[in-house]
């Protein structure tokens, strides 16, 4: 007897059927149960229907009829029916039953169909006994046999409705007579036996009653190879009843599948095939073969294979994927496109966004393809595409492909589309950074004018930004491309346009002024010419008036590329009327270009009174004109500039200094004359006889130098500096030199000092004998001369160290430290500075006898500490106090003390009392000056421990006062800031004083310190110091301090191999895995999971009882830079284990994650699995549109 099958609610998919999938040999016989679940009625429905059809008009009685009913041969009744009631009735009834008239109202994606789109992703070809049309909509009518059965007419992607359908009706095998015909026809008989031959077959919905078709099977199955199966409902507490269905059919060589309809009746017939699907698409090669005969159609479309492919992508979305992801890269496009379009696949509502984007893509690779028939198809689709369009991605393509056709079927509507969407869109268009590659070369090449014109609208469109600062113009095209675009196609489009785009620039020009009246002012458009080298290095800047620049840039183009005749008007109006400077600048640039056409407009302008008309371009046009000019007009020029009086402007600046300011500001005007007038060149020798300055920058009211750099000073004469170098600071006087434009007494006085401390740090022995000459100098160079003394011994170089500490002990009088000298604070940073280089390094240290005046002057800078408030420290204390007065010196102090304690190192306490004693007060306090000290103490903890382990010991609390949050933070932020391993005892009494469970619980104002303490609890689980911490770490479940345990142990250990590393690690992955397990996740959780992908690089070895853990992990972390380290180390893992890591590979992609970089670690981690593994993760990949792996 056969072994009994168990009755499931899912059965798994056959063994027999996934190799018939791979085979394509797997058909699928639908019976009239499956048209039952789309509410069709079955035979003996309709059987009933038909009878009291007959009785309801009248053909039989009511006795008859109760007799008909209990009549249980189906096919004998509807014959019978079929001879009694007249053709119109017999087939509306029919029709009634199939749901004919619903047919057409359904599309093909409607929930009543999904069984059928199910099973085409199981069969390759279909048989039916159903004469209903719900299939039919899936396929192409060409692919659908209702009459002629033939055997060479068998093939793949075909249905066989083998009873006809209700669309013919002398196809239809209703009745007796037909049904024996049917089954009795040779042909027909060949047909069925070739079938059940070539293919394996699977029933559904189907009784396996009929005697005629047993006999064919059971013949032909004889003498295939191929199993048939039948899949049957029952309920489970019919499984004896299955046990003997199993034995009977299993003698007529077919298997029977059971399936339970206690929960859903029939209709679970619906979830078994939904599951049976998915299982064939993770597991057998049926996307293969569909993805095959899509190239293979997509090579050489014919007439068939383009049906074909159409009708299965109607049904497979996969298919649809495919199709338009891989149709771009071949030729021949032009034949899909109508019946593409037919089959309404370039309706994009509703459609994923990566399906729009390929089906886009292929539309525009028909159009690039320039075939003729193509034309007027694609111009309709993207004109009904456009007049909806409001996603950038098919605007860009539609404007695209509509530009890749003969420029003759461009229109104003396309062009109005463009403006339309840059504007509304903005940056975020693609439009907007691809205008000039897709619109321009068109418009330009067909010299189409008019919409050249109109496009300016969008080119130069722009929008008033207003904030609490400032009002910005902001162009509506993002301001690289608007750049890129006038840089590659500004002559073209100038010339394109004329005087038209002149007239539309002008008049958006003061549009703009009249909203915003600052625009286009001289700070922001420093000329308009672009030709000398100022003029470029005024320009080479971009920023938030590029707009505005490249607008006027544009405008002067044009002017110069008209006459002078056809701009005259626009000048007049510029210089004559006009109020706002940039009309007068373009007027001035334009008659110097014009000069001989446009004279006239600019001596009857330089007749007006104008306030102030310093303008750069004037003095361009004075010194590239001035040649043409007569003698009256240079008079009158000459008489404009001797007019200048800077005491309008510095109305409170001494006679001397108006003076001075009067003969620069005219020798300016007068350098653009003095080569063509000799008036001119007189008057500029006089003037440069009162002011010497050299004339840098002619022209410019403002430049950009002075804003971003001060000209570097260096003395000119530096052997003289270093040999006499008092003598040359007494001397040296600033305001006598010639300095460059915008160049200070303040900058060369700098520039000295700084040339000074070079010439100390080259002649260090000398400069140190003479140091007592420098007393009686300023601040700013005794500080640089300090400053000198560092470099030279950062350099190693030996001086006389008495000398220096002497002149510092005496300059550190009570006068000094109640000075204001604004240099007195630098002076003391470089004391400080100086002494700490001194002491830090043994190899490069002073000598110990100078150590005392080192104390001395360290204490009396103690004594006289810089007065801080509190907000004069930065949010960063331990970078504040590298950098601060006082910080510099406790900085100093300490590194003496620890200098003072390696001389002495012998001793059990290695510094002197006087320091011991300072820092013991200053535990007591609580000030400003208590911030700096208590950072310094806890950066140099365990230096002190050196020094003194006893008095750290005992002042622990006191250093890191639990008592005093301020202090406290600042001291536990410094100790942190500063430590990067973990000391075992300083770690304790961390513990054992209750500061590292303060710490886990406190935000810092500053530092990284949570982070730090438990990269440090991290090193102490690992190291065996300290299990109980971390584990309270993970047991509290706060979820930041649980990440840095995550991230901590993968930037410590990453790099170490190490088993008990691993042991230790597993331990505490799995404790966080029992942790959030069951919990709802929330973006931390995730974050956490994500974090610890990263430790995948722990592992050796993957046991069973990890696997929970690792598939927990890598199902809860989104794709992103992650996945590159995780799938990197399942190559490494798949090696060993490749079970295992199929299993982890699988939740990937079960999350819908699919890892696409790294393709090498993919390939082979794919490379060491089963077959069976390797199929259904290629599967996954490519249900999601990713094929090349």
């Amino acid at each position: 007897m056969t072994n009994h099958i168990e009755i499931k609610d899912i059965p798994s998919l056959p063994l027999g059927i996934k190799k018939a999938i791979n085979n394509e040999t797997m058909a699928i016989f639908i019976g009239a149960g499956v048209s039952r679940l789309i509410d069709c009625d079955d035979w003996d429905t309709l059987a009933k229907k038909l009878v009291r059809k007959c009785r309801e008009v009248g053909e039989i009685k009511p006795i008859s009829e109760n007799s008909l009913l209990e009549e249980s041969d189906k096919i004998k009744l509807i014959s019978i029916c079929h001879n009694i009631l007249s053709r119109d009735a017999f087939m509306g009834e029919l029709k009634k039953s199939l749901k004919d008239s619903e047919v057409n109202n359904i599309n093909i994606d409607d929930e009543k169909l999904t069984i059928y789109r199910d099973l085409k992703e199981l069969a390759n070809i279909f048989i039916t006994t159903n004469a209903d049309r719900y299939i039919n909509k899936l396929m192409d009518s060409n692919n659908i046999t209702i009459n002629d059965f033939s055997f060479n007419n068998i093939k793949n992607d075909n249905l066989y409705k083998i009873h006809g359908c209700i669309s013919d009706e002398q196809s239809l095998v209703f009745t007796k007579e037909k049904y024996i015909t049917r089954y009795t026809d040779k042909r027909f008989n060949n047909f069925i036996d070739q079938f059940f031959y070539r293919y394996t077959v699977l029933f559904l919905g189907y009784s396996l009653s009929d005697f005629e078709l047993l006999d064919r099977i059971f013949t032909i199955t004889k003498s295939s190879r191929n199993n048939h199966f039948y899949l049957k409902a029952y309920f489970k507490h019919e499984q004896e009843v299955c046990n003997f269905d199993t034995e009977y059919f299993s003698n007529l060589n077919i298997k029977l599948i059971p399936f339970s309809r206690d929960e859903n009746n029939y209709n679970q017939l619906k979830n078994v095939i939904s599951e049976w699907k998915t299982e064939a698409n993770r597991g057998t090669k049926k996307m293969q073969h569909g993805f095959k005969n899509i190239d293979d159609a997509l090579e050489n479309p014919t007439t068939s294979n383009i049906q074909t492919t159409i009708q299965n992508m109607r049904s497979d979305e996969k298919e649809v994927n495919y199709f338009f992801s891989k149709a771009s890269e071949y030729q021949q496009l032009h034949l899909w496109l109508d019946p593409l379009f037919d089959a309404k696949f370039f309706s994009l509502n509703n459609k994923h966004e990566f399906q729009c984007r390929h089906i886009l893509t292929f539309l525009e690779a028909v159009s690039i393809q320039k075939e003729p028939q193509a034309i007027e198809k694609l111009l309709s689709i993207a004109n009904t595409t456009i007049k909806s369009a409001t996603d950038d991605d098919i605007a860009w393509y539609m404007v695209k492909i509509i530009f890749n056709l003969p420029f003759e079927k461009i229109d104003q509507k396309h062009i109005d589309f463009i403006i339309s969407h840059i504007r509304t869109y903005q940056y975020e268009s693609k439009l907007n950074h691809s205008i000039v590659k897709i619109v321009l070369p068109v418009i330009i090449e067909n010299k189409m004018k008019n919409y050249m014109v109109r496009l300016l609208d969008v080119i130069f469109g722009y929008t008033i930004s207003t904030d609490t600062i400032s009002t910005d113009t902001i162009s509506i095209i993002e301001q690289h491309n608007l750049e890129t675009l006038l840089k590659d196609r500004s002559v073209d489009i100038v010339n394109l346009v004329r005087i038209d785009g002149l007239e539309f620039i002008v008049n958006l020009i003061k549009e703009i002024i009249e909203q915003k009246k600052s625009s286009f002012d001289t700070f922001e458009i420093r000329t308009i010419r672009i030709k000398t080298e100022d003029e470029i290095s005024q320009n080479s800047h971009s920023g938030q008036y590029e707009y505005e620049r490249q607008l006027i840039f544009f405008t002067r183009d044009l002017l110069k590329s008209l006459s002078g005749n056809e701009i005259k008007p626009y000048i007049e109006d510029f210089l004559l009327k006009q109020t706002h400077s940039i009309f007068t600048r373009l007027a001035l640039y334009a008659i110097n270009c014009k000069y001989n056409d446009l004279k006239d407009i600019f001596w009857q302008w330089m007749e007006k009174e104008v306030e102030c008309r310093k303008e750069y371009e004037l003095w361009v046009l004075l010194k590239e004109s001035s040649t043409n000019f007569t003698k009256d007009e240079f008079k009158k020029v000459i008489e404009w500039i001797e007019d200048f009086d800077c005491k309008v402007d510095r109305p409170d600046d001494d006679d001397e200094a108006i003076k001075n300011c009067n003969a620069y500001y005219r020798k300016e005007w007068l350098l653009c004359l003095k080569d063509s007038n000799s008036k001119a060149r007189n008057l500029y020798q006089k003037y440069n006889r009162v002011d010497r300055s050299t004339i840098k920058h002619p022209g410019f009211t403002f430049w950009e130098g002075s804003f971003h750099s001060i000209p570097k000073y260096s003395y000119p004469n530096k052997v003289e500096l270093c040999e006499n170098p008092i003598n040359t600071i007494r001397n040296f006087n600033p305001s006598e030199i010639e300095k460059e434009k915008f160049v200070t007494n303040n900058d060369l006085i700098r520039g000295l000092s700084n040339d000074l401390s070079i010439c100390i740090t080259n002649d260090v022995e000398r400069f140190a004998r003479q140091i007592d000459d420098f007393k009686e100098i300023d601040y700013i160079y005794k500080k640089k001369l300090i400053q000198g003394f560092s470099n030279a011994w950062v350099d190693q170089k030996k001086f006389n160290w008495g000398k220096v500490l002497n002149f510092i002990t005496n300059e550190l009088s009570p006068e000094f430290f109640n000075s204001e000298n604004k240099h007195k604070q630098g002076f003391i940073i470089e004391i400080a500075n100086l002494i700490e280089l001194g002491t830090e390094k043994d190899k490069n240290a002073f000598d110990k006898q100078h150590l005392p005046v080192a104390k001395e002057i360290l204490f009396k800078l103690l004594d006289n500490k810089y007065k801080e408030e509190e907000n004069d420290i930065s949010n960063d204390l331990s970078t504040h106090v590298l950098n601060s007065i006082n910080g510099k010196v406790l900085h100093a102090l300490i590194e003496y003390a620890l200098r003072y304690g390696r001389l002495n190192s012998s001793r059990s306490i290695k510094w002197e009392d006087e320091i011991k004693e300072f820092f013991t007060e200053q535990l007591t306090k609580d000030d400003v000056y208590s911030l700096s000290v208590f950072t310094i103490l806890g950066s140099y903890l365990h230096q002190l421990q050196f020094l003194d382990e006893q008095w750290v010991g005992d002042n622990f609390n006191k250093i890191f006062p639990l008592g005093n949050e301020q202090l406290w933070q600042a001291s536990i932020t410094a100790y942190f800031f500063r430590t990067n391993v973990v000391y075992v005892e300083t770690y304790n009494l961390f513990k054992s004083n209750k500061h590292i469970e303060k710490i886990l619980h406190t935000d810092f104002k500053r530092g990284n310190v949570r982070s730090r303490l438990i990269s440090f609890i991290c090193i102490a689980y690992i190291c065996d110091i300290d299990e109980s911490a971390l584990c309270d770490v993970i047991n509290s479940k706060n979820k930041d301090n649980i990440l840095k345990v995550v991230y901590s142990i993968f930037q410590v250990y990453k790099n170490k191999e190490n088993k008990e590393v691993e042991n230790k690690i597993k331990t505490i992955w799995c404790k966080i895995y029992k942790i959030y397990k069951d919990e709802d996740e929330d973006s931390n959780t995730k974050k956490i999971f994500e974090g610890l992908t990263k430790w995948f690089v722990f592992l050796e070895h993957i046991y069973d009882q990890d696997m929970d853990f690792l598939k927990h992990t890598v199902n809860h972390t989104k794709e992103g830079w992650s996945y590159i380290l995780l799938i990197k180390e399942m190559a490494r893992l798949s090696n060993n284990h490749p079970i295992k890591i199929a299993k982890i590979y699988k939740t990937i992609v079960d999350n819908d994650i699919y890892p696409t970089y790294e393709k090498k670690h993919i390939n082979k981690i794919l490379a060491n699995l089963k077959k069976k593994d390797r199929l259904e993760i290629r599967n996954a990949y490519r249900r999601n549109g990713i094929y090349d792996l």
